[in-house]
């Protein structure tokens, strides 16, 4: 998969920010750090003009043991692909395209919603892309 030059020289500090937090997590989740750690269990929390969203990070990997599995891991990498091979389509019929709404995103799995609007209409979506546009802070815990 090759991506276009829109996008190949840029970086989204938003994403770089939360990829590093969820490192962070992790490393905590690891007991590594003397007296310090958090549960297994514990979530990332994303704050967005709209609601809170708990979930966990989505790492793509060649694990495939059951069928959603298969599916998201091949399913996210093809739909980047194809995207990427329109925008360089795009760009060759004419070359002052500009990208516009042009943030990165987070893939996130096991992930509950709670708009602020109604705090008790909690909605749970098993996969979840979220554009870092809609990212107004990020914690974490277990709830």
């Amino acid at each position: 998969m090759s991506n276009p030059n829109l996008i190949e020289d840029r970086i989204d500090l938003k994403c770089l920010t939360f990829d590093c937090f969820c490192k962070s997590i992790d490393f905590l989740k690891s007991g590594e750090l003397k007296n310090i750690s958090v549960g297994e269990n514990t979530t990332i929390v994303i704050l967005t003009n709209f609601g809170i969203m708990e979930g966990i990070p989505l790492k793509l990997s060649n694990t495939k043991d059951t069928p959603s599995e298969i599916l998201i891991n091949e399913l996210i990498p093809k739909i980047f692909e194809i995207r990427n091979d329109e925008i360089i389509r795009l760009k060759e019929k004419n070359e002052n395209l500009s990208l516009i709404n042009d943030t990165s995103s987070i893939l996130l799995k096991d992930v509950t919603i709670r708009p602020y609007s109604n705090p008790e209409c909690i909605s749970h979506i098993k996969y979840l892309t979220l554009f870092s546009d809609q990212i107004v802070g990020i914690s974490f815990g277990e709830f």
